[in-house]
């Protein structure tokens, strides 16, 4: 795999490669209800206009200790996006907004330009005694799913490294069968909610009942 997190000014990639044909792994094929298999990305359409963010879920995570982990303990909290967005733009180099949540059982983490959720350090950690999923696009089209059990991540890779032959850590999902990778990144967030059983991640996410929009200073 390339090295990762990702290095400012990649050269933008083109289009994704084929779909591995590789046997799929004997990884449990969700950790949501059976019901949950979304089957189109049409939700996450939103994504084609979003030019960077990172998407993590953590199931039975709670919200205040989701914010610690990608804010920090003393994180300004603001009542919108809106004013959120205001405060990053005082120095957007450093600054970036997150709001986390919690859906189906789950806590979710959404990271406006940024990507501590793609990072290994935070899946292995977070994913201790639990399961953690990924998914990170930025405007270059660098791109990582990750998902990690029990602190051991067991599935990553940037669907331009996926082909005929595999590709990226670990065996190919069953939840990839029929992802062709040419609509990104909302085929990623197709297929974060399948490995999760949750719904396909949308808007509605930065206001749910119960989120919190903080503030976070990023290093550098």
């Amino acid at each position: 795999m390339e090295p990762w997190p990702p290095r400012r000014g990649s050269r933008r990639r083109l289009r994704p490669n084929p779909p591995s044909d590789e046997p799929p792994s004997d990884e449990p094929p969700s950790d949501g209800p059976p019901s949950a298999d979304p089957t189109s990305a049409g939700p996450a359409d939103w994504s084609l206009e979003n030019n960077a963010a990172t998407i993590t879920l953590v199931k039975g995570a709670d919200v205040e200790s989701l914010v610690t982990e990608f804010a920090g303990s003393g994180a300004p909290r603001f009542r919108s996006v809106e004013q959120a967005v205001r405060w990053t733009d005082g120095d957007p180099y450093r600054r970036g907004w997150v709001v986390v949540g919690q859906i189906d059982g789950w806590g979710y983490v959404w990271e406006d330009n940024y990507f501590l959720g793609s990072t290994d350090t935070t899946a292995t950690r977070l994913s201790d005694g639990t399961t953690f999923a990924s998914f990170f696009w930025n405007v270059n089209l660098d791109m990582r799913f990750t998902l990690a059990r029990s602190g051991r991540i067991v599935r990553a890779f940037d669907p331009f490294e996926v082909d005929a032959q595999g590709g990226g850590l670990g065996r190919r999902l069953p939840q990839e069968r029929g992802l062709t990778w040419e609509n990104v990144p909302p085929d990623g967030l197709l297929l974060l909610a399948r490995v999760t059983g949750t719904p396909v991640a949308d808007e509605t996410w930065l206001e749910r009942p119960g989120s919190v929009i903080v503030g976070a200073t990023r290093e550098g």
